[in-house]
């Protein structure tokens, strides 16, 4: 490979007196991110490349601009762009004519897109076009204790579950007796009171509990009345807690010690958490399953993540050699290479389901990601205290239900109107209008 580089970058590869060092520069967010997720690699496979980074850290520390990244793509003319995937910015680059189309040189090369997480494709195609691919993606998965669901006889959670369904499978360890043992159905890390379970729930669905754009609480529909209840069912048969322990969440333990039956985890952490020494080693096999997916969505998962993307300027001087180094970060050798790290990244060449066995593996990469949450119904002209005060509303009208026997519709109506009456209170005046939490 260091040959082929050579021989592009010069021409004259068979003179090795007229050889110039091969040199790429790559816009990324900084030298350390680039050598923790690239760069490392790179110079392993390309030792004679010399690279160097541009760091878009440097413009904005908070978060580049898509006018910053132009200016940028103008002042520095890098080869390569390797930052972190964000979807605005990746298509407003691509609509301003700044990326390379990557569809030739991939067929050209016998790249064929079925090699890849089909999910990644989707993400990154505009209209028919690949302007960027990205060589890992994140996802998450049900993982559960075998044991329990045999002690307590209890069926294990099959692939494509949704959010409901889990709860509700939760609920069958209160059922059985589980809680005289000290063993919960489910624990989610940093998800305690009924607010948290419903945010938490919203944001995996797509669904809002109120739209501070449009000015309307819009808690009462069927999906969420049905959630309600199961969430109800939970708190009365003591599957979670009211009022939960003064402790806190910080990194929590409860499954990795067998004391919950399931959680939701990013693919590969326990192991991860193992073996950086964070957190404690599980004594118990850990099953997996596809989910939890969307009601109404059954092939797409909120979970999905990418962490970095790359694409190769409109016009840089060196793009064959940026291809050449985008291609081996894509490549088969890399999937081997990411199997061999135990990094929690899947690597989007579907070649790693041949190094990596795990059972859950083919039904991850069949997921799509899902439609991210309209964070834009979180802006509006309202006071922001007004989350914080609809929390204290939800959670309030729980433990009310939970003692009088009150129904899912019945709570849904209550948190409907006066959570209808709570946002109305909070509208700011003309002209004042306030930012942050």
């Amino acid at each position: 490979m260091s040959l082929v580089l050579l021989m592009l970058a010069t021409g004259c590869a068979e003179q090795a007196e007229t050889r110039v060092q091969p040199a790429l520069k790559v816009l990324a967010a900084s030298q350390a991110e680039f050598d923790r997720n690239y760069g490392d690699y790179i110079a392993a496979a390309f030792p004679e490349l010399e690279v160097t980074v541009i760091e878009t850290n440097a413009a904005n520390p908070v978060g580049i601009t898509e006018a910053q990244v132009e200016q940028l793509l103008q002042a520095e003319q890098p080869d390569l762009i390797c930052i972190a995937f964000n979807p605005n910015l990746y298509r407003g680059l691509a609509a301003d004519g700044l990326l390379t189309d990557l569809s030739a040189s991939m067929k050209a090369d016998g790249l064929a897109e079925t090699d890849y997480y089909a999910g990644m494709i989707e993400g990154l195609r505009i209209d028919g076009t690949l302007y960027g691919l990205a060589p890992t993606f994140q996802t998450s998965s049900i993982v559960y204790n075998p044991a329990l669901f045999q002690q307590y006889g209890i069926t294990p959670p099959r692939n494509g579950l949704t959010s409901e369904e889990l709860y509700a499978l939760a609920n069958e360890f209160a059922l059985a007796g589980s809680g005289g043992a000290g063993v919960a159905g489910l624990h989610l890390d940093h998800v305690d009171r009924p607010f948290d379970h419903l945010w938490n729930f919203g944001m995996r669905e797509g669904m809002t509990l109120f739209n501070m754009k449009t000015g309307k609480v819009t808690v009462d529909t069927p999906h969420w009345a049905r959630f309600v209840g199961t969430l109800l069912q939970s708190y009365r048969l003591g599957t979670f807690k009211l009022r939960p322990d003064e402790s806190g969440s910080g990194i929590e333990q409860s499954f990795n010690e067998g004391k919950a039956a399931m959680s939701i985890e990013v693919f590969n952490t326990s192991e991860l958490y193992a073996f950086a020494g964070v957190g404690q080693e599980r004594a118990f096999p850990v099953g997996k399953a596809v989910g939890p997916l969307g009601m109404d969505s059954p092939n797409r998962s909120d979970d999905i993540y990418f962490p970095g993307v790359l694409a190769i300027p409109a016009g840089a001087k060196e793009t064959e050699l940026a291809w050449t180094v985008t291609k081996f970060l894509m490549s088969d050798y890399m999937a081997k290479v990411w199997n061999a790290l135990s990094n929690s990244n899947l690597p989007s060449n579907r070649a790693y389901m041949k190094y990596n066995d795990d059972p859950v593996l083919p039904g991850l990469y069949e997921l799509l990601p899902k439609p991210a949450f309209p964070l834009d119904t979180l802006n509006g002209d309202y006071d922001p205290k007004f989350m914080t005060r609809f929390g204290e509303l939800v959670n309030r009208e729980f433990e009310v239900a939970v003692a009088n026997g009150i129904g899912a519709k019945e709570l849904v109506r209550t948190l409907q109107s006066e959570g209808q009456e709570l946002l109305e209170a909070h509208k700011l005046a003309p002209g004042t209008r306030k930012r942050g939490s």
